[in-house]
C-alpha cells in the first residue's frame, strides 16, 4: 500500500507532466501478494503424506502448509514437503504463498486421503491359532463362513508371516475371512487366530475397518522377541522382533504405493 507521501509525490509528477503538455507517466505497479498456489495434492507415503503444489511463477516465495484440524504443517521454499502422520485423524491441508509484499489466500482444502488402521498381532502358538480350526472337526461349523455378525470378515484385511503357516496369501493383505493354512500342501489344516475375535469386536464397537498384520511363532517366549537380535532365523525361532518389524514395514510401504496411508493403532501380544 502506498504511503501518503508516495501518493503526494505521484500526484505532483502527474501535474508536472500535464503542465509540460506531455502524457502522464505510466502508473508504477503497486506491490501485491503472491497468487494462491495451485494444484495442491496429497500423496500417501510410509509414515505420512507428501503435500505438493505448483510453484508460484516469477518470484521467490515461502510456502506454508496448514491442516484442518490444526496441528500439522510445514514451511518451505520448495514446492512440496513431507508431513509425518501416526494417528487416524482425517487431516486435510491447504497452502499459502508469502513474500515481502504479503501472503496469498489459502488454497482449497485437500481431499481426504485413503487411510487404514493397522493392528499387529504377535506371540506364540496361541496367536498362530494352533488348534483353532476354521471348520470345527466335531460340529462341522465353519467359523469364517457367511452370514457374518458384522462387517469385519469382509471389510477387514489380514497379512501373516509365513513362519509356521504355508506361504499362500501371506505376501499381501487379503480378506479377514481367508483361512490360514498350517500343515502340508497334501494335508493342510485351515486355522485362524485370536485376530478374528479382536476384529469382530472392534467392528461391533466402532465399525472400524482395520488391517491385521500377524507375526506369531509357536513355542516362542520373550527372549525370542529380543529387539537387539537383528537376524530372523525361522529354523530356530530367533530374531522374531526384527522379522515382525520387516513384515509391518513391507505391508505399510506396499499400501502407500497404492495410495493408502497406514497408521499403527496397537500391538496385541499372546
Amino acid at each position: 500500500m502506498m504511503s501518503a507521501r508516495s501518493r503526494m509525490a505521484a500526484g505532483l509528477a502527474v501535474a508536472a507532466m500535464a503542465a509540460l503538455g506531455l502524457p502522464a507517466l505510466p502508473a508504477a505497479a503497486s506491490p501485491s501478494a503472491p497468487p494462491t498456489p495451485a494444484n495442491l495434492t496429497v500423496k500417501a507415503k510410509y509414515g505420512g503424506v507428501q503435500v505438493s503444489w505448483s510453484k508460484v511463477p516469477g518470484r521467490v516465495v515461502t510456502y506454508s502448509v496448514s491442516s484442518t484440524p490444526a496441528g500439522k504443517g510445514c514451511t518451505t521454499i520448495a514446492k512440496s514437503c513431507f508431513i509425518a502422520i501416526t494417528d487416524a485423524t482425517p487431516w486435510q491441508f491447504s497452502v499459502t504463498a508469502s513474500s515481502g509484499s504479503g501472503t496469498s489466500a489459502p488454497s482449497s482444502l485437500s481431499a481426504h486421503y485413503l487411510h487404514r488402521v493397522v493392528l499387529i498381532v504377535a506371540g506364540q502358538s496361541n496367536a498362530t491359532g494352533w488348534e483353532s480350526y476354521s471348520t470345527d472337526p466335531t460340529t462341522g461349523k465353519d467359523y469364517l463362513a457367511a452370514p457374518y455378525t458384522n462387517g469385519a470378515d469382509s471389510q477387514d484385511q489380514i497379512v501373516w508371516a509365513p513362519w509356521d503357516v504355508l506361504k499362500a496369501h501371506s505376501t499381501h493383505p487379503v480378506a479377514l475371512d481367508t483361512p490360514q493354512i498350517r500343515g502340508t500342501t497334501k494335508h493342510p489344516k485351515f486355522i485362524f487366530g485370536p485376530e478374528i475375535g479382536l476384529a469382530r469386536q472392534l467392528w461391533a464397537d466402532k465399525a472400524l475397518p482395520v488391517t491385521i498384520i500377524k507375526a506369531a511363532y509357536p513355542g516362542s517366549w520373550m527372549a525370542s522377541w529380543d529387539p537387539s537380535d537383528p537376524t530372523l532365523d525361522v529354523q530356530t525361532g530367533t530374531g522374531l522382533f526384527s522379522g515382525m518389524v520387516a513384515l509391518v514395514k513391507k505391508t505399510m510401504e506396499a499400501d502407500a504405493a497404492q495410495g493408502q496411508l497406514d497408521t499403527i493403532g496397537g500391538f496385541y501380544w499372546y
